[in-house]
C-alpha cells in the first residue's frame, strides 16, 4: 500500500473509529487537479434492507492522466498533470472505495456486473473533464449523468449501457430543485445533479445535493474553475427551495487567463460564494497540482496564484469594510480522502 493510500486509510479509521461514528460524505481527490470520489451516505433503511454498499459513490470526471488530455489535436491544446495522479487506475480508484467500504463495515468485492463507482458525473466536454481513455476504463454498465455536449460526446464512444443527460442551465430560483432537476433513473430519488445556470465564459459546474436524511438535505457545489457569486442560480444556493444546507464549496484559490480573457474564477468568487452560503467547507481544486499547457491554444492560457486575503481584498473594492467569513480553504492532498463531518 503507497503512502498515500494508508493515509487515506488512517483518515477513514479516525473518523470511523469514534464511538457512533455518524455515516457522513467522504471526498476523496483523484488527481489533484478536478477529479474527484464523491462518496455519499445511503439512506439509513437502504443500507438496513440487505448486504449493500454504505455509500454511494459518485467519480467527478475522472481523468488519470496516464495520457496527455487533447483538445481536438495536440497542436491546438494539450494538457498534462504537473504531477502523477494519485489515483492513477480505475483499479486504483476500486481500492479507494473498498477502503471506504471497509471503514464502513462492509466487504466489497468490485466487478465489471457490480462495479465499486455507482456512478460517473460530468461537468463539461472539454479534455481535461471528458478524458476517454480514463473514462474508457469503467464498466459499461456503470450510470453516467453529463451535461449536453458531454452526454452526446460520451455516447458517441458507443461503451457505457447508460449515458444521462443532466439538467443543464438548471436556475434554482424558479423551481424546486428537488421536483425540477433530478434527471431520473438510475439516480436514486434521494439524489440530485444538476448544472446552474451560468453566463460568464467558462463558467460551469455541478450541484449535487443527497437528501439521504430526509430532515437535512446537504448540497456540494463543485465549480472546477470558479464560478460567478453574480450568477442568479449560485445566488439561489443560499435560500434553495426545499431547504438544504451547503455543505461544501470545491472551487480554486487561483485564477486563469486566455487572452488576458479571465477563464477561471479564482478567490474573490469562491470567498463570497462561501461566505453568502455559509458553506461549512471549502476544498481548493483545480490549482494544486498545475497542468502544463502545450499546443497553439495552451501558449495563450497562463495561471495567476492568489490567497484567501487577496480574495477579500478585491471585494472590498465592491462591498467595501463588509467581512466576508469562510471556512479557510483545504487543500486535500492527491489522493488524500476528507470526511465532511
Amino acid at each position: 500500500m503507497s503512502s498515500v493510500a494508508s493515509e487515506r486509510v488512517k483518515s477513514l479509521h479516525d473518523h470511523f473509529g469514534k464511538p457512533n461514528a455518524p455515516m457522513r460524505p467522504i471526498l476523496t481527490f483523484i488527481n489533484g487537479d478536478v477529479s474527484w470520489l464523491i462518496s455519499l451516505p445511503r439512506p439509513a433503511a437502504e443500507r438496513a434492507s440487505g448486504p449493500k454498499k454504505a455509500y454511494y459513490h459518485v467519480a467527478i470526471d475522472p481523468w488519470f492522466g496516464e495520457q496527455s488530455a487533447v483538445g481536438l489535436t495536440g497542436l491546438l491544446l494539450r494538457m498534462d498533470l504537473g504531477a502523477p495522479a494519485a489515483i492513477s487506475s480505475r483499479v486504483e480508484l476500486d481500492a479507494a472505495v473498498v477502503d471506504i467500504e471497509a471503514a464502513a463495515g462492509h466487504v466489497l468485492v468490485p466487478t465489471d456486473a457490480a462495479p465499486a463507482v455507482d456512478a460517473i458525473a460530468l461537468t463539461i466536454v472539454t479534455a481535461d473533464h471528458t478524458d476517454k481513455p480514463s473514462l474508457l476504463e469503467f464498466a459499461p454498465r456503470t450510470p453516467v449523468f453529463a451535461v449536453g455536449a458531454a452526454a452526446r460526446s460520451v455516447q458517441g464512444y458507443g461503451h457505457f449501457n447508460t449515458v444521462v443527460q443532466i439538467a443543464g442551465g438548471f436556475d434554482p430560483s424558479t423551481a424546486p430543485w428537488k421536483e425540477a432537476s433530478h434527471p431520473g433513473a438510475p439516480l436514486p430519488d434521494w439524489l440530485t445533479i444538476f448544472a446552474p445556470a451560468v453566463t460568464h465564459l467558462n463558467n460551469f459546474g455541478l450541484v449535487i445535493i443527497t437528501s439521504a436524511d430526509p430532515k437535512r438535505p446537504e448540497a456540494i457545489l463543485n465549480a472546477p474553475h470558479g464560478i460567478a457569486a453574480s450568477e442568479r442560480s449560485i445566488q439561489a444556493l443560499a435560500a434553495l427551495e426545499p431547504p438544504a444546507v451547503i455543505l461544501a464549496l470545491i472551487a480554486p484559490v487561483k485564477q486563469a487567463f486566455f487572452f488576458n480573457k479571465l477563464t477561471v474564477f479564482g478567490a474573490e468568487q469562491a470567498v463570497r460564494i462561501a461566505d453568502e452560503t455559509k458553506a461549512r467547507y471549502w476544498l481548493r481544486t483545480g490549482d494544486l497540482v498545475n497542468l502544463k499547457y502545450g499546443g497553439l491554444i495552451g501558449y495563450w492560457l497562463s495561471d495567476v496564484h492568489h490567497d484567501v486575503e487577496w480574495g477579500r481584498q478585491q471585494l472590498r473594492k465592491d462591498f467595501g469594510e463588509r467581512v466576508f467569513q469562510t471556512a479557510e480553504p483545504l487543500a486535500v492532498p492527491n489522493g488524500g480522502t476528507l470526511v465532511l463531518a
